[in-house]
Parts: structure tokens; sequence; C-alpha cells
């Protein structure tokens, strides 16, 4: 009898037929959410919002189709790497459990898979990211890994330059008021990197000054204050001086330039942001050799 094509086929294991390793798929298993603990400073924001509230309709009607990641914890139960917004719809949708794939992992690859995971997500706030990165770069540092090429490794990892991880970075020194500023684009991210590096006190001073009178530094404003603060001379007199100088400075060079632009970038975007993105560009087109005869 002729041997037809199916005879020639070798079934001797699961791991031909899929070409992986069996242990893969029995990986995922049912955790009860009780045992299931948040990542050490996650830096990636879980809140009960409209997307939230989709999600657990979604878990309610079909379950939780995309398992999450998670890892032994020594004190006992499971520490979440990847799925936080899954685990907290699986309790709001009434769930005791939720499939989890169990993974042996370092700090190092737990950070990796958690930021993989996150770091492209729509809507992602600029604090997120710039825990994110932080949270990264601190990962080099302890492999003795430092400088502008950690930065860069970052960088290449999420779609952003050196530049950008660094004033992202920067973000994190802020008080929290001032970086809620930032999220909710009252600030734009350059001025909030400058503000990163007042003191705590000169901080304070400042938020009380944005609370009572309603109003945001620029870039521009903030390079002055940082300047100011160098020097040991940002008292809350000079302070004042400083902000209430902006509106004296402020031309319409900007906003004719902006009208003419505008089309190109999302809504909400800054002036300073617009400007910093055009001049990164012109740098980049530069490097290539742009410009040259």
């Amino acid at each position: 009898m002729k041997k037809t094509s199916v005879d020639k086929v070798e079934l001797s294991s699961f791991d031909n037929l899929f070409g992986q390793k069996q242990s893969m798929f029995d990986d995922i298993v049912e955790i009860p959410l009780i045992e299931i603990h948040s990542f050490k400073d996650h830096p990636f924001r879980v809140e009960e919002d409209e997307e939230m509230t989709k999600l657990v309709a979604s878990i309610k009607e079909e379950g939780v189709i995309s398992p999450g990641i998670v890892r032994i914890r020594p004190l006992g139960g499971y520490e979440m790497v990847s799925g936080h917004r899954r685990c907290l719809a699986s309790r709001l949708a009434g769930l005791s459990t939720m499939p989890c794939r169990r993974k042996t992992l370092t700090d190092e690859e737990a950070v990796r898979i958690m930021l993989d995971s996150n770091i492209q997500r729509e809507n992602l706030l600029p604090s997120e990211k710039a825990f994110a990165y932080r949270m990264r770069l601190e990962i080099f540092r302890h492999q003795g890994k430092e400088g502008i090429k950690s930065a860069k490794k970052v960088g290449e990892e999420a779609g952003d330059n050196e530049r950008k991880v660094y004033r992202l970075v920067r973000l994190t020194y802020l008080l929290k008021e001032l970086l809620d500023f930032v999220d909710k684009k009252k600030i734009p991210v350059i001025a909030g990197a400058e503000l990163s590096y007042l003191k705590k006190q000169e901080q304070k001073k400042l938020l009380k000054t944005i609370l009572e009178t309603k109003k945001f530094p620029n870039v521009k404003i903030s390079k002055e204050l940082k300047e100011a603060s160098n020097r040991r001379e940002l008292s809350a007199e000079r302070l004042q001086e400083i902000f209430f100088a902006k509106e004296k400075r402020l031309s319409g060079s900007i906003t004719i330039k902006r009208k003419t632009i505008q089309e190109f970038f999302p809504e909400g975007f800054h002036d300073e942001e617009i400007e910093s993105v055009i001049y990164s560009l012109l740098e980049d087109w530069r490097k290539k050799g742009g410009g040259k005869a």
C-alpha cells in the first residue's frame, strides 16, 4: 500500500506538533485573586475609569482571555508582573481566580516584561513613563551600567531618544501635586523637568503660588526658577518676581507660529512642546548631514 503524505508526518510528541515545549502551555493556572499582590513600585496607574468599566463588562461576558504573568513572592503568594488592570477588573467582576502564567523571573526580567506590556499603551501619562524609565535605569545601575548608553537603550526599547528619557525621569523628582499638573497638561513636560531641580521647599512655594493664582509656569520661567535656585537666590519674593514677570515677556510670535503648524500636532500640545519637537527634528536632520552642500 502506497504511503500517503499524512503517513510521513511525524507526531511523536506534543513538541513536534507545535514546535514549542509543552511546559509553556502547562504553565497557565487559575490563581486565587487573594494570593496576587501588586508589583512593588508599579509605575502604571490602575483606575476605575471608563476603560475599566468596559474591561469589567468584557470579563463578565467572556472571562479573562489573556492570562496575566506572575512570579512567586518570597513571603508567599504571587507578585503580578503583567496584568494589573485585568486583575482589578476580575475583582470588580466578582471573580475569585484569574488565569496566570507562572514564571521564575529576576528583577531585571520582571521589570522588562512589565514595561514591555505597558509602555506602548495608548494615552500613557508622562508620570507613568517617568517612573517606568527610572525603574529600568535603576536596574542598569545595579548592574554597574550607567550613563548615556543606558538611557539610550531604555529609549530604544520604548521608542524614545535618550534626551526624552532623561527629561521624563527628572519628573519623578517633582512634588506629586506638580507632577499631576504635568499629567493634566497644565505644565509642559520640559518645564516640569526644569522645575524638578528646585528644592522641595521651593517646589512647595511654587505650588502655593500656582494654587493661589491659577497660573502655571512655562519653560522660560521654569528655567529662570531653576537658575535662581542653583544660585541659592530663590526666596519667596524672588519666586514671585520671576513668576509674575511672565506676562510682560510674552509676545504674539509663538501664537502666530502655532497657528501655522498646529495641524501637525495632537490637540493639547503646548507651544514649548511643539518647539522642542521641531528643534529635536532639526537636530536629527543636521546629524544626518542635512543642510550640507
